[in-house]
């Protein structure tokens, strides 16, 4: 009702106005209630710019709803696209940066191509106030704040509004550079040099620098070796080596990378590794691998000394191969028959799962004659292998869950008699899938995942007894694959497709945040054949739909003729269409019509879920494995900066192994192995060819090879010195020698132990795209808030750090 019909309804009736008349009192009550109307409308606009939610909404604007009018649009329809469209891309922001000036937030309008709309930075202060409620210091807080400083496309799909990234904790962001050097006589070292380094973790970046050589004083810098040298385990040393002579001030540069292998309609393919930045693990692009026997790939290992083995199916017959990255070798002897299933590697050896049982196969035989043989703990049929962090090596299979120990005797059996498809062991405690269940094996206890009751009053795992686990039920489709991330969530990988289960907010069920089980039947239905967790937490799962990843709060779909993610939106969200953005609700599997159904909060009950797919068609994928390598260079250092001048050849890099000390083999794929506790480290030269052995004995190599007798260790090196020495009363050097003259300087960079820090990642949407220097910088001056004392903080671009504390 207008102002003046109001006001004409306080007269008497004989005095009130009827419609169409234009005397005196009409105009007056037309007047004044225009300006009731006026004043009541400034009113609403004065108290909507007062509240967070409503200041600056287009739909309520008064500029916006003129401009409107001049072009002839209709009144806003909130649930047509276009205008949806319109209202979340309205660009004036004025009242809604007053309201943000108390957090000292602005509107961020520079550069134009990123400036924020109103919705836009409604968001971003939506998050920042999320942040702060959920503590600073938190995790949480510092991916609301990431969210918070990252643009947002209000004009595409809900789904692919927000830009993708990935938190990485812990990452060991403090790096520390070690010259090595010789006490009391420099910083040239001879071969059979080593040391031990003290809290450092990872792979080392090395740099090794040629010296000039001279009578009896040094040594030509020819096929300089680094190696990871442990004594008392197999294999004894892992090294690289560089075929190339390092002329005297020149020095090569061995950086360690991440590559991958990918299983994509049964071809193995791998990822190159790159040294600019870019991500070759998950990003590729992956190249298929030529000379191998023919079949299928159904599983894959990788080995310490960089080999890869491989499980193929060639129509129904399997077999098992190695290559080194050039060869490939068929193991045919004592191969069992049967179907086999999976591949696993721990110390010097191969273990495969088959129908016949666990076998073993060395993985440095005497004249490489390798061989299965059956491990006589596991006779039963084996479905899946693991190994876990204290060295045990988990079988699952037809007779519950076999634990061995490092000699392969049988430490511990879970669930005898239950025939188990996978298992997965977190924090002490084994989730193991059977046929038809979810079970959990805590300590003597044993649980049946039944979640399909919403109320949190009622557990989501029942307990029953190891009689009950045989024929024990779940709804769930068959479950195949097991997978946690770091942020607590169980994934599985199923007959039916993906989900997962842990906490999660319960919005529109009044329970807070509750225990979840989200399904994605919206990515696709098909069976889900891997999951594996990289070592940044990024969850990569292989399957009918190809690959998809999952960073913790971003789901996307690797597009292989594009060479991009897809986004796919947030794993705790749903899209039901092009405009809607729900919480993902809670599923279940109807067992009896092979279904998914979901929680229908508002009719309090379960209906069946069949969402349009979401997922771009794609290549059936079977596996994904994370691999480590390097990459080289040559150039200049001048003690603290490398310069490069060009690349080192990947031919030019060879991977050595020892399995003990008197053997040296060459391996597959180059890399440089991780510090291990203990461990130490060598400079050492690949062996020239031929190699002149002298009589005298024990004599060890320029590559730390030792000739007869064995049972001598492997020497503490020497020095040149006479007895007056302050070394001469340090029993490790009482019997000590120089074998060679120095012939290299060098310097380790690693990353300081422990590994506290944090690495926040902005992944790119497309190949090319270039992130705006802009938007990094909007990030860390959010992100810098949430840093906890001494933690170190850094934003990175494809590995690139572009911004640390």
């Amino acid at each position: 009702m207008s102002g003046a019909q109001r006001l004409a309804d306080l007269l008497p009736s004989l005095w009130r106005p009827e419609a169409g008349e234009t005397h005196l009192l009409a105009r007056l009550l037309e007047a004044v209630g225009g300006q009731l109307d006026m004043a009541g409308a400034q009113a609403q606009h004065v108290l909507r710019a007062h509240y967070g939610d409503s200041a600056d909404a287009a739909v309520s604007d008064v500029h916006y709803l003129h401009d409107r009018s001049a072009r002839g649009r209709a009144p806003v329809n909130v649930r047509e696209a276009r205008d949806r469209r319109e209202l979340l891309t309205y660009p004036y922001i004025t009242d809604l940066a007053r309201l943000a000036a108390l957090l000292d937030l602005p509107p961020w309008r520079e550069p134009a191509s990123i400036a924020e709309s109103v919705e836009e930075y409604r968001e971003r202060l939506h998050d920042v106030l999320d942040a702060y409620r959920l503590g600073l210091t938190t995790r949480a807080a510092l991916a609301a704040l990431t969210e918070a400083a990252l643009p947002e496309d209000m004009s595409a799909p809900p789904a692919a509004r927000r830009w993708p990234f990935h938190i990485e904790e812990p990452a060991g962001l403090t790096r520390r550079r070690t010259p090595v050097g010789v006490p009391q006589a420099g910083d040239a070292l001879p071969p059979l040099w080593r040391w031990r380094p003290q809290q450092v973790t990872g792979a080392p970046q090395v740099i090794m620098t040629g010296l000039q050589a001279q009578a009896g004083a040094a040594a030509a810098t020819e096929g300089p070796l680094i190696e990871r040298y442990t004594p008392h385990q197999m294999p004894v040393g892992i090294g690289v080596g560089v075929r190339a002579t390092l002329a005297p001030g020149h020095s090569v540069r061995l950086t360690p990378v991440w590559r991958s292998a990918l299983v994509q309609d049964g071809v193995l393919r791998l990822s190159d590794p790159t040294d600019d930045g870019t991500d070759a693990a998950g990003e590729g692009p992956w190249t298929a691998v030529t000379g191998l026997p023919p079949g299928a790939v159904r599983a894959l290992a990788h080995a310490p000394d960089g080999t890869l083995w491989m499980l193929l199916d060639d129509a129904g017959s399997p077999a098992l191969v190695r290559w080194d990255g050039a060869t490939a070798t068929h193991v045919s002897a004592g191969a069992p028959a049967g179907a086999w299933h999976a591949l696993a590697v721990r110390g010097d050896s191969l273990y495969l799962a088959t129908d016949a049982g666990l076998h073993r196969c060395p993985l440095w035989p005497q004249d490489d004659a390798f061989a299965l043989v059956p491990v006589a703990a596991v006779p039963e049929a084996v479905h899946a292998l693991r190994v876990t962090g204290d060295g045990l090596l988990a079988c699952a299979g037809a007779d519950g869950l076999a634990l061995l120990d490092p000699s392969d005797a049988l430490a511990e059996r879970l669930l005898a008699g239950v025939g188990l498809r996978t298992a997965l062991p977190v924090a002490g405690r084994w989730y193991l899938a059977t046929d038809q269940a979810l079970l959990l094996r805590d300590g003597p206890r044993v649980y049946r995942y039944a979640g399909d009751a919403v109320d949190e009053r009622q557990s989501d795992w029942d307990p029953i007894t190891e009689d009950q686990a045989p024929a024990a039920v779940s709804p769930l489709p068959a479950v195949r694959a097991l997978a946690v991330t770091a942020d607590g969530w169980l994934w599985l990988g199923t007959a039916a497709g993906l989900a997962r289960w842990g906490v999660a907010d319960a919005i529109g069920t009044g329970a807070g945040r509750a225990t979840r089980l989200h399904a994605y039947p919206d990515l696709g239905t098909g069976a889900v054949q891997a999951l594996a967790v990289d070592r940044r937490g990024v969850l990569m799962v292989c399957g009918e739909v190809g690959v998809l990843r999952c960073t913790g709060r971003d789901l996307a779909q690797m597009d292989f003729a594009q060479g991009r993610w897809l986004p796919l939106g947030q794993a705790a969200s749903e899209y039901p269409d092009a405009l809607t953005e729900q919480p993902r609700a809670h599923y279940r599997w109807n067992r009896e019509q092979s279904r998914w159904e979901s929680y229908q909060a508002r009719r309090g009950r379960f209906a069946p879920s069949a969402p349009a797919q979401r997922t771009v068609a794609s290549a059936r994928c079977g596996g994904w494995l994370e691999l480590p390598a390097l990459v080289g260079h040559f150039g200049t250092d001048d003690g603290s900066a490398f310069t490069p001048t060009g690349p080192v050849a990947a031919a030019d890099l060879v991977l050595r192994v020892k399995p003990d000390q008197t053997r040296i083999l060459s391996g597959g794929l180059p890399y440089l192995p991780s510090h291990a506790e203990g461990a130490d480290w060598r400079y050492l030269q690949l062996e020239p060819q031929p190699l002149e052995v002298p009589d005298g004995r024990p004599w060890w190599s320029c590559e730390g090879r030792l000739f007869p007798p064995p049972q001598q260790a492997a020497p503490w090196p020497g020095h040149f010195r006479d007895g007056t020495g302050p070394f001469a009363l340090d029993g490790r050097y009482a019997d000590a020698l120089w074998s060679y003259l120095p012939s290299a300087r060098l310097a380790l960079e690693w990353a300081a132990a422990p590994a506290i820090g944090v690495r926040v990642h902005l992944l790119r949407r497309t190949p090319d795209e270039r992130v705006p220097d802009a938007v990094t910088a909007r990030v860390w001056q959010l992100i810098a808030r949430t840093r906890a004392a001494g933690v170190p903080l850094a934003v990175c671009v494809d590995g690139v750090i572009v911004h640390q504390s």
